[in-house]
């Protein structure tokens, strides 16, 4: 297959499809908050061509969506092990590692294949240049539209409708194509709904927005946002909701995420 023929949403489209998100003062669970340094974000979620052209194969519970639909059935460390490979294949440093020497590539054999059945110790480099999941500040921030935030309740709206794919507007039932629905501020598309998206933080951690679990020990569990296709009545999309309660093994049909960059 040539994903190349996808407008965007590929491999050969990523570097186009990253926003910059400069820092700025916000209000984070309730603190005043700055991000130590601007990132870029994806506009979509981790597209099924995506995953597919990075791994040789799409574990989706939607396959008749299409390569332009998100991909689900993923666990935190699906996505971690997936980000390394990513950042491999661009030529990048990976950002998480199976030892606290930061040797050993999370998901990565001595032999340089990469599985997708890992679990255990992640540890986090923090100043690679790699692919990596967001930290639930960095995601909050760019979800609300960064420094152009307008304050809606939804990613880029107060119309639920006009951004989210939920159970009050999807039929036929499943997944959508990433991109249908309007993008917020920052011009990021589907992040109060189509799939819940997995962060890299520790559900517990209650500290620094941005130096949590950096060293993680042994499967805390982990924080999910941003709504989901089967869903409806807004609650779980709103920008203020969080799941921060989900064992990062699991793997489910609402279960995505979208991935970022240091500057």
């Amino acid at each position: 297959v040539n994903f190349g023929l996808f407008a965007q949403k590929s491999l050969g489209s990523l570097s186009g499809e990253l926003v910059l998100v400069e820092a700025a003062d916000f209000s984070y669970r309730g603190l005043p908050t700055r991000l130590p340094s601007d990132y870029y974000v994806s506009k979509f979620e981790v597209t099924q061509g995506l995953w597919q052209e990075v791994t040789g194969f799409n574990p989706t519970d939607f396959p008749n969506c299409g390569l332009t639909c998100p991909i689900d059935q993923v666990s935190w460390y699906d996505c971690c092990v997936f980000c390394n490979q990513l950042s491999e294949r661009l030529g990048l440093e990976p950002c998480y590692y199976a030892d606290a020497t930061q040797i050993l590539v999370f998901g990565k054999s001595t032999g340089g294949q990469y599985t997708y059945d890992n679990q255990g110790r992640v540890f986090w480099k923090k100043k690679a240049n790699g692919y990596r999941l967001p930290m639930e500040s960095e995601w909050e921030f760019a979800a609300r539209g960064g420094k152009y935030s307008k304050g809606t309740v939804f990613a880029g709206s107060n119309n639920l409708d006009e951004v989210a794919w939920t159970d009050n507007n999807n039929n036929p039932w499943g997944t959508k194509p990433v991109g249908k629905k309007l993008p917020n501020e920052l011009g990021l598309f589907d992040m109060s709904g189509n799939l819940l998206e997995w962060f890299f933080d520790i559900a517990a951690n209650y500290g620094d927005p941005f130096d949590a679990c950096v060293n993680d020990g042994t499967g805390s569990k982990r924080i999910i946002r941003g709504g989901r296709w089967d869903y409806g009545g807004g609650f779980l999309s709103n920008l203020d909701y969080r799941y921060d309660n989900f064992d990062p093994k699991l793997r489910y049909y609402f279960f995505g995420f979208r991935i970022v960059r240091n500057r």
